[in-house]
């Protein structure tokens, strides 16, 4: 019997614990470990069962939520044409303006500095959890090692536009000397 643990960047499942449960739940109900999700929901169904709350079933509900993710998928399946290349035309950023994650155009994002850097994370993350998923090969250590790379020069980035934001934020000038001046200075 396999040893379960939650995946990296799990949305549903969110303990080690859990995956266990809900692992050896699945194992007892397909020994020969092979099912499709349409079986998943079917054994769900029951009250009874350990993963029936992992699923809508107030059927309303579970249509909207349904038709959210298709819109999702939507958006995700539309590209631009950059240089050449077919690049994702929305991003989910969070945008401080409406306090929400909202989809953003790919040109707004690359031209404000806290979307761009929210886009290179989300690129990381998903990046990291494929080399997670597929740690155990051994033949993709170089990837891995790049993508270790990577996360170092992105960190880097977001920490040199950061000094450089606060570069650019100097207050206007003042006579040197005056009463204002050495006030907003000794606050500074």
């Amino acid at each position: 019997m396999s040893k379960y643990k939650v995946s990296a960047g799990s949305i549903i499942i969110k303990t080690d614990s859990e995956a266990e449960r809900v692992g050896r739940y699945l194992e007892s109900q397909f020994p020969s470990g092979k099912f499709t999700p349409q079986d998943v929901v079917d054994v769900a169904k029951s009250r009874s069962s350990p993963i029936h709350d992992y699923f809508e079933w107030e059927n309303e509900r579970a249509a909207n939520l349904y038709r959210v993710r298709q819109a999702r998928r939507l958006i995700r399946e539309i590209s631009v044409v950059v240089e050449d290349h077919d690049i994702r035309a929305f991003h989910s950023v969070y945008v401080k303006a409406v306090d929400r994650n909202s989809y953003v155009n790919t040109e707004e994002c690359l031209n404000t500095q806290d979307l761009w850097i929210q886009v290179l994370q989300t690129a990381l993350r998903e990046v990291k959890g494929w080399s997670e998923r597929y740690r155990m090969y051994r033949e993709l250590d170089p990837v891995r090692n790049a993508i270790k790379t990577l996360e170092s020069e992105i960190a880097n980035e977001h920490e040199r536009r950061i000094k450089q934001s606060r570069d650019k934020k100097v207050t206007p000038s003042r006579k040197k000397g005056s009463r204002k001046d050495r006030n907003t200075q000794d606050r500074v």
